[in-house]
């Protein structure tokens, strides 16, 4: 792989949004700040629902952590564990950590990260193209994202795979009082 001039935090924000596409979730648009800091946006409609299954919040936890994989990636470093959590806790990703917490799926970290690699190798082309178009725009709207991610929608393959990685989990919880509504991811 040839490292290209992306800025990482484009690089990180593409990788959040190809995993939200894996999963089917809609989001309305990404952005790169002035500051160097970026966002997804995101609306999710299902604000009253007090306790989600926990597929649902591994869904969001692999979202979370896909950040600092893609930048991983991007650096040709190895992904591994330390190096990861390291950066989530201390670096480019403590939003999308202090995320996983509030989901209560940290202690799938490993399963999480493993999963997030492979989703985002396969389709590193797609997060490079949409990563350089959001280093040039600085926004792109929902309908500028799934241009730049086709084909990358794939819910019932993208689940299962999931569901398999965290199947040896014993201690499935989540956290019942997390609240939806409009959210925007930190990282």
């Amino acid at each position: 792989m040839v490292k290209t001039e992306i800025s990482l935090p484009a690089i990180h924000e593409a990788s959040h949004c190809c995993l939200y596409k894996a999963f089917g979730i809609v989001i309305n648009g990404v952005r790169i700040n002035p500051d160097g800091t970026g966002r997804v946006h995101r609306y999710n409609f299902d604000p009253l629902q007090a306790s989600l299954p926990l597929i649902v919040n591994a869904q969001d936890g692999a979202i979370a952590v896909a950040g600092v994989v893609g930048e991983t990636i991007h650096e040709q470093r190895d992904v591994e564990i330390s190096a990861i959590l390291t950066k989530l806790t201390s670096g480019s990703g403590q939003g999308d950590y202090d995320r996983i917490r509030k989901c209560g799926v940290d202690h799938l970290i490993k399963e999480l990260i493993a999963f997030s690699h492979a989703v985002l190798m396969e389709h590193w082309g797609k997060v490079l193209r949409l990563a350089a178009r959001l280093d040039e725009v600085q926004y792109l709207n929902s309908d500028e994202i799934s241009g730049e991610l086709p084909y990358v929608y794939d819910f019932r393959r993208y689940s299962a795979q999931l569901e398999q990685a965290i199947d040896d989990c014993s201690n499935w919880t989540w956290n019942p009082s997390v609240k939806k509504g409009l959210m925007q991811w930190p990282g």
